[in-house]
């Protein structure tokens, strides 16, 4: 009977001090605004007639002071006319390096030749983030089952294709480069009934249908970009959304 009274006495005492206080001594303290759920609206400029169309204002690159090397080839880009600045600031001068890194892999960068500290991550990752494999031993334009062949007529325009068969992988021959601060656009020219697999961040099958269109949201430290992906029967093309 002792031990029955005894817990009569302690149960209501835990029960009581779980109780929450009304009100709370801190109360909650939104973090963000409402506005957050809230996207800007916009605009893919492929379906909008009256954006720019960066292929037909922007002057695209000439390329100069090639060195070329027995696993490469480096160069500057620059604007070869007017700024257009269609979706951002043009980049005036860039960095072109091509490197044969092995037997099957060839590496083609394109970046602004003046970085500083403050906006080289913008435009390079750090191998930190992303190791980058280098050039193979032995590796050379030679021995390399790839080619990469340019030209400056009318713009600066590469072709990258198999050393054997002679099939194009690559091709931005009858384009324009646009190289700016919140676009980057780089055509190239497909054959009929083209198989290209895989995109990031995309919820369809591993293989992407002819004739596809897609909105990309890409994140900046800095600013944000919709990335229209389009891809043609004939073209395969990246915009920004206007």
């Amino acid at each position: 009977m002792r031990v029955s009274r005894t817990l009569a006495w302690v149960l209501p005492a835990v029960v009581t001090g779980q109780k929450p206080q009304y009100p709370p001594p801190f109360p909650p303290t939104p973090i963000l605004p409402s506005s957050i759920n809230y996207a800007p609206s916009v605009t893919p400029n492929i379906v909008d007639t009256t954006a720019p169309n960066a292929q037909i204002v922007c002057p695209g690159y000439k390329a100069s002071d090639v060195q070329e090397t027995t696993a490469g080839l480096s160069a500057d880009l620059t604007l070869a006319g007017q700024e257009c600045n269609a979706y951002g600031n043009d980049v005036k001068d860039l960095t072109l390096s091509v490197q044969y890194q092995s037997r099957e892999r060839l590496v083609v960068r394109m970046y602004p030749k003046y970085l500083a500290p403050s906006n080289q991550s913008l435009y390079i990752l750090s191998p930190s983030l992303t190791p980058q494999p280098g050039i193979g031993h032995g590796a050379s334009k030679a021995s390399s089952d790839l080619t990469f062949t340019w030209t400056n007529s009318p713009s600066f325009q590469f072709k990258i294709a198999r050393a054997v068969s002679g099939e194009v992988i690559f091709d931005t021959y009858g384009h324009k480069i646009v190289f700016e601060d919140q676009l980057l656009e780089l055509v190239t020219n497909m054959v009929p009934q083209y198989n290209i697999y895989g995109l990031a961040e995309n919820l369809r099958g591993f293989r992407i249908p002819n004739n596809f269109t897609d909105v990309l949201e890409c994140v900046q430290s800095w600013y944000d970009l919709a990335l229209k992906v389009t891809i043609l029967r004939d073209i395969h093309s990246e915009r920004c959304c206007a």
